[in-house]
């Protein structure tokens, strides 16, 4: 057994901690994966979930800043519009390591009188001087009629369907508001909504909003839901919602005026008011590059590379087109065949997002990106046309491309190659000329290709471009850590194994009984690992020392124990230093161990 002086310590080689230290980074690496810091973007956006309201009704405007926040909510002041300040909300947000951070603003919306009132950009400056602006945000405010006040008085509950316009064109986009009425303070939640019309194209904004609206003297909770949708066809219709939603109602307990309440929830299904709208049909002589889209837009086109461009080398164009009207079904910009002469044009690609589609009042914005080829020297890119209607003028209107300027050169090598042809073609035609007699037929060369890799007659062997799902992303994390786990603990037990061997080694050799054991071990101990022998000598001083139940007795003994013991565990000594303390120790404990005898 080891003297209870010495401490066996798994985690540490020779008393120094490095080993703990390396098995900590060596999880910590295995754990942490280097990654990129990138600097969080910050952006602000401004919006809102309730674009029409009624007059005198309140609706809800968000500013919400990414990555930054504010001094102060910002005063915002339109006229037409009451807009008042209601609180602030943050989010962090951590995302594979990074984080981000959100900070909302609301206000409350009321309208003071009818018609369409648009709040400018709002434009702040960052702490590091950037500028950032918003988007704008358009409100209607509408005059409601008075069939509400009439179903208010009858039913605890109703639906209505609110439109922006009810004479519009085919595939004219509208903005709809349906709302949920309850009786009191309760709410409503919509489960399903289904439109009737199978005329209709209607797609949910997700976005819903709770307010407080009065009656004819009734409190009523109003739940809002906004959607955008057009008519695929042109005729009259009636246009209503079959809604499916769970209500919160608030009931007197005893029937009274005063009481105790409590809360309720009722499944209830009814269908809104029916709204009758005229679709008209589009005029006819709409232009080539019309591709069904009605509303008002507007165009910016981006090329990747405008210079040292050669004849064969792709060019990539990107349309933005951005503007209120619908942006779901509109196509690509188109070149006409009359400027596509010296050109190859491909299918393009669309990038659509229905997020950030216009809803009829709001603005959206929709991506194309072009692909196309110069055949010979170009100066200048050829212009794309769109064309869409303008409800607003009742006619079609066209936007065409910038004529970007750019640098196409001829390709070097088709150059001489076709120069090299005209020169062989002279001189042939020259020889014909002069020759007598017709030349017998020359032998066809043995084409010889240097650059034409191999075409393999074997089957192919395809791999899979699948993307990797969550799942195997998930099995391969833990096999990753499994094996990093698997590696510290073979460490680990690999360290405990060579202290624990070493302790038995030194066990082995005999506990020390007197002085004289002590002189032989030091007389034999090699002097290469000074640090080692002083922490093995320390040991056997130990084991002395539990030898004698009264302990150390002489002040020369104790002064050798202590000397050792200070030496054993002090990592500044130099090995000048110990080297020279064993020599004094070997006579020390010479004179001991012959005292002793």
């Amino acid at each position: 057994m080891p003297p209870k002086h010495f401490h066996l310590r798994l985690l540490s080689l020779d008393g120094r901690p490095w080993a703990v230290a390396l098995c900590l980074l060596f999880w910590l690496s295995s754990v942490c994966i280097a990654q990129t810091s990138t600097r969080p973007e910050m952006s602000v956006e401004m919006t809102t979930n309730t674009p029409r309201i009624a007059l005198g009704e309140s609706g809800s405007l968000n500013l919400i800043c990414r990555n930054f926040e504010l001094r102060s909510s910002p005063q915002i002041n339109v006229d037409g519009l009451q807009i008042m300040q209601r609180g602030k909300s943050s989010q962090i947000t951590i995302r594979n390591g990074e984080r981000s951070r959100q900070v909302t603003y609301t206000y409350v919306v009321v309208g003071e009188q009818v018609g369409r009132f648009t709040i400018e950009p709002l434009r702040f400056s960052t702490g590091s001087g950037e500028s950032l602006a918003s988007g704008s945000v358009t409100f209607e405010v509408y005059q409601p009629d008075g069939s509400q006040t009439e179903i208010a008085n009858e039913k605890p509950y109703f639906a209505t369907l609110e439109l922006a316009e009810t004479k519009l064109y085919v595939n004219q986009v509208i903005p709809a508001t349906l709302s949920f009425f309850v009786r009191g303070g309760g709410g409503a939640r919509f489960t399903k909504v289904n439109f009737t019309n199978d005329a209709l194209a209607v797609r949910s904004r997700d976005q819903f909003a709770n307010t407080q609206t009065i009656i004819d003297g009734i409190p009523f909770s109003k739940t809002q839901a906004s959607y955008r949708f057009f008519a695929m066809k042109p005729g009259e219709f009636d246009v209503q919602a079959d809604i499916a939603a769970q209500v919160q109602a608030m009931n007197n307990r005893f029937g009274g005026g005063s009481g105790f309440f409590f809360n309720r929830l009722e499944e209830k299904t009814l269908r809104s008011i029916p709204v009758k709208i005229e679709v008209l049909p589009l005029p006819p002589g709409a232009p080539e590059s019309f591709t069904n889209s009605v509303g008002e837009f507007q165009m910016l086109t981006q090329v990747a590379q405008k210079s040292g461009l050669q004849v064969g080398d792709p060019l990539q164009l990107e349309f933005i087109v951005s503007g209120v009207g619908n942006m779901q079904i509109m196509g690509a910009p188109k070149l006409s065949g009359e400027r596509s002469d010296g050109w190859k044009v491909y299918e393009p690609s669309r990038e659509y997002d229905p997020s950030r589609s216009s809803d009829g009042l709001n603005p959206g914005v929709v991506r194309f990106q072009q692909v196309i080829i110069p055949q010979r020297a170009h100066t200048k890119l050829p212009s794309f046309q769109l064309s869409y209607f303008n409800p607003k003028t009742e006619r079609y209107e066209t936007l065409e491309s910038e004529a970007l300027t750019v640098s196409i050169a001829e390709d070097p090598q088709k150059t001489d190659s076709q120069s090299a042809a005209a020169s062989q073609s002279r001189e042939i035609s020259t020889l014909s000329a002069e020759a007598a007699e017709p030349s017998p037929k020359a032998e066809l060369p043995e084409p010889q290709f240097s650059d034409v890799l191999y075409i393999k007659r074997t089957r192919p062997h395809w791999l899979s471009s699948a993307a990797p799902t969550f799942a195997d992303s998930w099995s391969a994390m833990m096999r990753f850590h499994i094996i990093a786990i698997g590696l510290c603990l073979a460490i680990i037990l690999a360290l405990g194994f060579l202290r624990i061997h070493r302790a038995r080694k030194l066990a082995s050799e005999g506990p020390c009984e007197s002085w004289s054991d002590v002189s032989r071990f030091l007389q034999g101990s090699k002097e290469k690992d000074l640090s080692n022998m002083l922490r093995q000598l320390y040991q056997k001083l130990c084991e002395l020392q539990d030898s004698k139940p009264k302990g150390f007795e002489k002040e020369a003994e104790r002064e050798i124990f202590t000397k050792v013991q200070a030496a054993a565990f002090t990592s500044t000594s130099s090995n000048v230093e110990k080297l020279s303390l064993v020599t004094a120790l070997k006579q020390d404990i010479s004179a001991l161990s012959r005292k002793g005898s």
